[in-house]
Parts: C-alpha cells; structure tokens; sequence
C-alpha cells in the first residue's frame, strides 16, 4: 500500500507551493530596493518613479495571486506519504478508508 501511495504523492503541490513563495520573495524584495532607494526619485523624477512603482507592485500582487492558486491547488491534494504514515495509526476508520 505505501509503494502505491509513494508513486501518486503530492510533492509537486508542494514544490508549486515554494517556488511560488520563492517569487514572492523575489518580487517583494525587488520592490522593496527600488521604492526605498532615494536617487531613483532623484533621478527619474516623480511620474517616471511612481511608473516603475506601479509596475514592480503590480509585479509582486500578481506572485502573491499565483502563490494563493498554488497554495490552493496543494491543499485540494491527498496528504503527503509521510503525512499518512504519520498519522496513519491515530486515524480512525473512516479517514483512513478516504
């Protein structure tokens, strides 16, 4: 039984999941350096920087939209085989007949 449920595992919800968090992370911190850094505003002048605001916000609200839908996707998945496996003797009958 556990071979059968090792070959169907949901680890790619998971790896979806993280790379999704590692976009976040990525645009937020982008975000972060260009909104924070003072001689951008100097030197592009306000309507050009609140331009590129708009865009690495919009870039970072998009992640944020993509992790959701990943994090949604992996949770409509069945539990992990280690999940199981842990859980598995505490679980009464009719969870483990799912």
């Amino acid at each position: 039984m556990w071979g059968r449920l090792a070959r169907a595992s949901n680890d790619s919800g998971r790896e979806g999941v993280a790379a999704a968090q590692r976009e976040v992370d990525v645009r937020g911190e982008e975000l972060a350096a260009y909104r924070d850094n003072p001689r951008w505003l100097a030197t592009l002048g306000a309507d050009r920087f609140d331009a590129g605001l708009r865009v690495r916000t919009a870039r970072e609200e998009q992640a944020l939209i993509a992790l959701a839908a990943a994090r949604g996707a992996a949770a409509a998945l069945p539990p992990s085989i280690d999940d199981l496996r842990r859980d598995w003797p505490t679980m009464g009958l009719q969870a483990s007949a799912r």
